[in-house]
């Protein structure tokens, strides 16, 4: 077998046996920096759709993963822009204006560099005047902040919750005589409707009673009694206190009316 045949086996058996190891490590180092360059990314994406809400939550968390996102050579400008950033947000002694001035040249500064370094180009006036910030937004977070100031100073004890007392405005001779007028025609008619309900009303419990009582005075076994009970009266009238006047009223007591 000649030498270059071997060779060619050889090569062969190498090829198949290292190919798909080297491929598969191609392929991950691939995504591997597709997953570092996505990771960049949306660090420069928070940072620029948050770079007009320097306090928010997106824009504070976005700054801390430069340190772990931007980590190759060609990320020292990145890093040094971060730092001169970083350094800056901790001066004091400065007037609003100027500080806010002086932040917003260094975040632009950032942002530029970071652009760059992934393939962005932005110019760096459009970086500090095209970021849309609504006024509602500012005046919902003032309010906010207020709130939770005057808030915290309450449950302190160093504030207290004002109280006005206004002194109740004098009504009209107009207005009085109005309301005099409409209150004396609901008393009018609050009492027209009593005594409707008076004249419309059935017969009185006691009329009720007293014709309960005659039904059972005149039942049949009451209606014996009767001729006795007439007697008694007339010997009760000339003999109150006899024994014989006793005994015909009890015999012509009404059961659960007394006598008749």
């Amino acid at each position: 077998m000649a030498t270059w045949q071997i060779v060619f086996d050889v090569l062969t058996i190498l090829a198949l046996l290292g190919g798909p190891v080297i491929a598969v490590r191609i392929i991950r180092r691939l995504d591997d920096r597709k997953e570092r360059r996505d990771r960049r990314l949306g660090v420069f994406r928070d940072l620029m759709s948050s770079r007009a809400y320097m306090v928010s939550w997106q824009h504070v968390q976005a700054l801390n993963r430069i340190d772990v996102e931007f980590t190759l050579d060609e990320d020292k400008e990145i890093i040094a822009s971060w730092k001169a950033y970083l350094n800056f947000l901790t001066v004091k002694g400065l007037s609003n204006e100027e500080w806010a001035l002086r932040r917003a040249e260094h975040e632009v500064e950032l942002l530029q560099t970071m652009g760059k370094v992934l393939g962005y180009s932005f110019d760096k006036t459009d970086l500090m005047t095209l970021a849309y910030h609504p006024q509602l937004h500012t005046d919902i977070d003032t309010f906010q902040e207020e709130m939770r100031t005057a808030f915290r100073g309450l449950m302190a004890g160093t504030r207290a919750i004002p109280i006005f007392v206004y002194p109740t405005p004098p009504v009209p001779p107009q207005r009085a005589m109005e309301v005099r007028v409409q209150h004396n025609r609901q008393g009018s008619r609050s009492e027209k409707g009593r005594a409707t309900r008076k004249k419309t009303q059935p017969f009185p419990a006691s009329a009720m009673r007293t014709n309960s009582s005659v039904v059972r005075i005149l039942s049949p076994m009451n209606t014996m009694r009767l001729p006795f009970c007439v007697a008694a009266m007339a010997i009760r009238t000339r003999k109150p206190g006899s024994g014989i006047s006793q005994l015909i009223t009890g015999l012509c007591t009404v059961e659960g009316s007394g006598p008749f």
